[in-house]
């Protein structure tokens, strides 16, 4: 009998809860093998996750960006502007970040 198949199996059990105001007693390794499995489930969930996360913002960018290019009666130069105004700030950033790594 699996670990799920024990627990529910003691859930199940009208006479495990008597005396004990509703609560149901668990066999702990049925439990612990329980919880295991779902932390092993819950990490692979949440890394996949975090790749389907990266590319719906890219998505949502690029949707944003032609709205923004419909917008402006297809100007291009103002959408161009746009993201190199919000870029500048980051690639600064990062090039300050470089120049303190090399100076170590």
């Amino acid at each position: 009998m699996g670990f799920i198949e024990k627990i529910k199996k003691s859930i199940e059990d009208r006479e495990n809860g008597r005396g004990l105001r509703g609560k149901t007693v668990v066999d702990t390794r049925a439990l612990i093998e329980l919880i295991n499995a779902f932390e092993a489930l819950d990490s692979a969930e949440r890394v996949e996750h975090n790749k389907n996360m990266k590319g719906r913002i890219r998505h949502t960018l690029a949707e944003a960006l032609e709205a923004l290019y419909r917008d402006q009666d297809r100007h291009s130069d103002l959408v161009m502007e746009i993201v190199m105004h919000t870029l500048k700030p980051l690639m600064e950033e990062k090039y300050q970040q470089k120049v303190i790594l090399s100076r170590r």
